[in-house]
């Protein structure tokens, strides 16, 4: 029998949409699973070439395989919380795969689990944003980039143990560097 995340690992992921110049290259990071897994997928079917980004290399080679042979995905270690390691894989993307003009900051601290104290949420959360974005512009994305942030709805809801890094993650959605 296969179960629901079993499923969601072989559907096709589709969508008929997003217009962008020839040779864009878009950085999605947290592109090993989940939102950022689609996103990764869908831009590459849109004709971008992808930098996956990921704390897991494993689960970024994954997207990469789920997208098939012909897609335009690269995988690349990226742990968004250390600054150097987000200025080592923005010089690796462009060296690889030249200068992006959109990203997508997705990656975030899991919500469950974990043992973070309010400045560690923070540092986690909200830096990550920080650290992607700095290193993104000061790549060069030229003229018409774009910068999407993703944030938990959930955060809004006061709800213990994770409240901190919830409320972090949401305020990540009024970040302007």
């Amino acid at each position: 029998m296969t179960t629901a995340a079993q499923a969601a690992d072989i559907d096709p992921v589709s969508w008929p949409g997003w217009v962008h110049p020839p040779g864009t290259v878009a950085v999605v990071t947290g592109a090993g699973s989940g939102i950022g897994q689609a996103t990764a997928i869908l831009a590459a079917q849109q004709g971008m070439k992808v930098a996956a980004w990921d704390v897991n290399l494993a689960g970024a080679r994954r997207t990469v395989d789920r997208a098939g042979a012909a897609s335009s995905i690269m995988p690349f270690l990226a742990d968004v919380s250390d600054g150097a390691a987000v200025r080592s894989a923005m010089r690796a993307t462009t060296e690889q795969m030249g200068v992006p003009t959109l990203l997508v900051n997705n990656a975030g601290p899991a919500a469950l689990g974990t043992d973070l104290d309010f400045g560690q949420a923070v540092d986690a959360a909200l830096g990550s944003v920080r650290h992607v974005t700095e290193a993104f512009l000061a790549a060069g994305p030229g003229p018409g980039a774009s910068v999407v942030n993703i944030s938990a709805v959930s955060g809004a809801l006061p709800v213990p143990p994770v409240r901190d890094r919830k409320s972090t993650r949401l305020n990540s959605s009024h970040i302007t560097i």
